[in-house]
């Protein structure tokens, strides 16, 4: 099949190696090894990413505010109608845009539209207070979309109930898929060969994370609760890996709270090094905030490919993660005295470490690799057309 694949990051702050660009690369390159001809249709705020699928159309996008989604909607429409009449695709697979553009372009192309959902838009323009009539739109937008797309993706099965009763959509419509891990590229290394290779030091416990620095992430609930843990293990590094509109300001907290020489932020590393990161740690660490909401996270998921064990908060986003045998350590959202609790009961217990991080290694075997994720949607697809 040929498969047209319209990517929506028109924010010139996320750039390639940041989560969305990761799950777009490996579910491209993943129907690839199936045989599949993929197009991915990206807008161009940036230098090409290293990961970029073969088939990659860069939509021009205008730099200035309002203009930049606007002009990112306008062209992708305009480069796939052109693209379609050209190399007609088979179906149309889009990450969720406020526009109704992309239903017209499948309408228009002769084939089907299949949407993925990333996260809960509608809740979290809510949260930040946007207006009534801002939130009518995007309700009004994403329920045009839905209803008239194939089948709808949704990353957690939390986000796949508020999709169907938000917009009355049949249950079938709506499939509950999270994301997956590279197998091929993270995978369990010592940890003393990553630490040399990345000149972190030799002795003590690396606690890290990875990712994108967005304020639900709750890197500064980490660093609140880093003196708790310094108490206990004095030589402990805090590892961050990643970059973000946040990262100065938790650059300064943790300065302010004197941890400057025990916290490492390294900034945005090349995707093919996070392995290496992720493989330093002792225990990799997701403090979300309570208001992160229905997301599926890449990083827990990079961890137990590594097979690390993973400390992370305890949302409705991650239940369905809590199924089977004990896979990480869940402690409540916003809560610094009880990350910094769980944090040394889990340095101080090297075998709970192993065995957590062996569970989230078979995890991730047993269903839940990129290939796994790119071959069910396929699965998906193949079912609507026979019916």
């Amino acid at each position: 099949m040929r498969i047209h694949f319209f990517y929506y990051e028109f924010d010139p702050r996320v750039r390639g190696g940041m989560g969305g660009f990761a799950h777009v690369w490996q579910l491209a390159k993943n129907w690839r090894s199936l045989g599949h001809d993929v197009w991915v249709f990206s807008p161009a705020t940036g230098p090409a990413d290293e990961q970029s699928p073969t088939r990659l159309v860069r939509i021009p996008v205008i730099p200035l505010p309002y203009l930049r989604p606007l002009s990112a909607y306008l062209l992708s429409f305009l480069f796939g109608l052109f693209s379609s009449r050209t190399h007609r695709p088979d179906l149309i697979y889009a990450r969720e845009m406020f526009s109704p553009l992309l239903v017209l372009l499948a309408r228009c192309s002769g084939c089907p539209l299949f949407l993925e959902i990333n996260g809960d838009s509608f809740a979290d323009h809510r949260r930040r207070g946007a207006s009534a009539l801002r939130r009518r739109w995007v309700e009004a937008i994403q329920s045009f979309n839905f209803t008239r797309a194939a089948k709808v993706f949704a990353v957690t099965e939390g986000l796949r109930r508020t999709l169907i009763e938000r917009h009355g959509l049949p249950g079938e419509k709506v499939v509950a898929l999270p994301n997956g891990a590279d197998t091929d590229l993270f995978f369990p290394r010592a940890a003393a060969e990553c630490r040399k290779i990345l000149s972190l030091p030799a002795r003590g416990p690396v606690v890290g994370f990875v990712g994108t620095f967005y304020e639900y992430q709750g890197l500064d609930i980490l660093i609140q609760a880093a003196p708790a843990v310094l108490k206990k293990f004095p030589d402990a590094l805090f590892l961050l890996a990643g970059d973000g509109v946040e990262r100065a300001a938790w650059e300064d907290l943790a300065g302010r709270a004197g941890l400057k020489s025990r916290f490492l932020f390294t900034g945005q590393v090349p995707y093919e090094k996070v392995p290496l990161y992720l493989n330093a740690m002792d225990v990799a660490v997701a403090p979300f905030r309570s208001f992160r909401g229905e997301t599926s996270p890449l990083k827990i998921f990079d961890a137990w490919a590594c097979a690390k064990a993973v400390v992370a908060s305890d949302i409705p986003a991650l239940a369905s993660l809590k199924t089977g045998e004990e896979k990480w350590v869940a402690v409540p959202p916003d809560d610094p005295a009880a990350l910094a609790a769980a944090l040394n009961a889990l340095l101080s217990d090297p075998d709970r470490r192993e065995r957590l991080g062996r569970a989230g290694f078979r995890h991730i075997q047993n269903g839940h690799r990129w290939q796994d994720v790119a071959r069910e949607i396929i699965e998906h697809v193949a079912h609507d057309r026979l019916r």
